[in-house]
């Protein structure tokens, strides 16, 4: 088994509760308390160390939401938040992603995560916000490619200057991208969490099928599918029509070199998937409807069938 700790902690940040807590106040569901979803990341770090030999670092979700709470909080300027899932005061949203083709699963282009472009988003933040000096918020900043390349340049040509960039996790290769570009001479950064090397950097979401935000994201032309689509980080989603397996590339978990593993990592990730979803509907009252997902995991149904119904029957393929 690979030992990892030459190359860094496997990072897995917590946020899956703070996503499904805004989704339920939309649609009336009631959700676990923050103590079940610290006994899944206990439980989740186990099964990685265990089965790949992982040193394992989970990231606190409360943390994190108070420490990027706290970071913009030393500034006046207005937010544009990235990501949302450790906002918690006013702000404008650009929504983007990267996304991967519906078919092949390749790509990694950054686009958007609604069906309205990144450049028409950036003419709405433009209209709200005019000639403008902002603190840009994202909830982990790994290589600052995007950012330093694409983003904060759109935002310049707008008249919006980025003056702080705030995140939850900063990874050391991102911050010296961020340093060494042009874009962001005299720009502040600021992280909650920082790691000089890491494995690899996970959100928790994405081993949760079903949660807002889970997985890659499905899109065509700078865009998402509608109804949005994903790949949650385990079998059989990571897979495309020809069998190829992403995991390898989006969770550092290799396929081919560790079948077994890999194959009990994806066992367990529907195991509590499942777990969570079951908990969602006993606390409800009501099934989880397939079609009240924010974002469905390829293979699903978009419809009104119960969404915990197709995790059992994938649990029982294996």
């Amino acid at each position: 088994m690979p030992c990892t700790q030459n190359v860094g902690p496997y990072v897995i940040s917590g946020d899956s509760h703070g996503l499904l807590k805004k989704w339920a106040g939309q649609l009336g569901f009631s959700i676990p308390p923050p103590q079940f979803f610290q006994e899944m990341a206990d439980r989740r770090m186990e099964i990685l160390r265990r089965l790949f030999s992982f040193f394992c670092v989970h990231v606190d979700e409360e943390e994190l939401t108070l420490g990027v709470s706290r970071e913009l909080s030393t500034s006046n300027l207005p937010i544009v938040a990235l990501d949302q899932n450790y906002v918690t005061g006013e702000h404008v949203s650009l929504e983007v992603s990267r996304l991967c083709d519906p078919v092949t699963f390749e790509g990694k282009k950054l686009g958007s995560r609604t069906e309205e472009s990144i450049s028409s988003q950036v003419d709405r933040i433009a209209n709200v916000l005019g000639q403008s000096e902002v603190q840009l918020v994202d909830d982990v900043v790994f290589s600052g490619t995007d950012l330093s390349t694409k983003i904060i340049p759109m935002l310049r040509e707008r008249e919006i200057t980025v003056r702080r960039i705030v995140t939850g996790i900063l990874i050391g290769d991102g911050r010296a991208n961020l340093e060494a570009s042009e874009h962001c001479a005299g720009v502040e950064i600021a992280a909650v969490r920082e790691f000089t090397k890491v494995h690899d950097e996970i959100c928790e979401r994405d081993f949760l099928a079903g949660v807002p935000q889970s997985g890659r994201l499905f899109g065509n032309n700078g865009i998402s599918v509608s109804p949005r689509t994903c790949a949650p980080y385990f079998l059989p989603f990571t897979k495309n029509g020809n069998g190829k397996c992403f995991l390898k590339d989006w969770a550092a978990l290799n396929s081919e070199e560790m079948p077994a593993q890999v194959q009990g990592w994806s066992i367990f990730c529907i195991e509590q998937s499942t777990n969570l979803w079951r908990e969602v509907e006993r606390l409800s009252g009501r099934w989880v409807h397939c079609s009240q997902l924010d974002r469905r995991p390829w293979g699903i149904p978009y419809d009104d069938s119960r969404f915990v119904e197709h995790l059992t029957r994938l649990l029982e393929a294996f």
